[in-house]
Parts: structure tokens; sequence; C-alpha cells
């Protein structure tokens, strides 16, 4: 595996350990808020069905203006795609399970964690960490991947 693929393997878990800490505690969140559970429900909906049509409009503007030009917005379509870009055909299978194995791990307890800390730290911490922490993952992946162009870019 490349350098890139191995920053990649050690990277990718910060961003779904993050994503973990406000998926579940949005919806406990909203209801402590005092919405109904229909409205939390229909936030959520929302939530994701926004993020459905975000990852196909990027999806549509990667392949026009170039991977490399939406790595700052590197959501999972762009960012398997580029991935696949830039890792040798004979190693796509391998580097694909490495990146989505510590991924599912860090979703499985980002949960926990965030409902241990939110007791002593406050409400609003899953958010808060959440932020921090895909900040310093876009920005890791900008010092990592802004002097690389996939294969057909070049």
């Amino acid at each position: 595996m490349n350098r890139e693929g191995k920053i990649l393997l050690l990277v990718r878990p910060l961003h779904s350990f993050a994503a973990s800490f406000v998926s579940i505690f949005f919806a406990v969140y909203l209801s402590l808020l005092g919405l109904p559970l229909w409205q939390v429900g229909l936030a959520l909906t929302g939530g994701m069905l926004s993020s459905t049509l975000f990852n196909l409009g990027a999806g549509f503007l990667a392949d026009r203006l170039g991977r490399r030009k939406l790595l700052s917005q590197m959501n999972v379509p762009t960012r398997q795609s580029y991935v696949m870009a830039i890792v040798k055909p004979e190693e796509r299978s391998r580097v694909s399970g490495l990146i989505n194995l510590p991924r599912s791990l860090t979703l499985a307890f980002g949960p926990s964690i965030a409902a241990y800390l939110m007791q002593f730290i406050g409400l609003s911490f899953p958010f808060l960490a959440a932020g921090v922490v895909k900040s310093a993952y876009y920005v890791a992946l900008w010092f990592t991947f802004r002097g690389i162009k996939p294969p057909e870019e070049e």
C-alpha cells in the first residue's frame, strides 16, 4: 500500500468516530429540547435525504470539475472514487476493506463513548467533538492529497 493509502487508513476512522458521536445523539438532543417524536423522525429523515442529494450532486460535480477540486468536501462517493483512482488496481479490494474496517469499529463504539462523556461535559459535547475531529480529518486529507492527481487527470 502506498503512503497515501496508509494515511487514509489512519485518518478515516476519525471521521467515522465523529459521525457516530452525532448520529444517535441528534435524536436524543432534539427529544430533550421537547420536540415530539414525529418531528424528531421528520428532522432525521430530512437530514438523510439532504445527505443523499448532496452525495448525488457531489458525484456529478466531481466528474465535471475533477475529483481533486472536491477534496475539501470529500464525501463517500468522491472519496471512494479518488482512493480507487490512486491505488494500484491489484490493491483496490484490500485497501477498500482496510479503510472500511476501522470505520465500522469506530461507528460501533462512538455512541457509547459519547454518551458516557455527555454525562460529565454536557449535551453539546458530541456536536462540538464531532466538529473538531471532522475538521482535523479534512485538514489531514487536504495536506496529504493536495498535490496528488489521479492518473486520468494527469
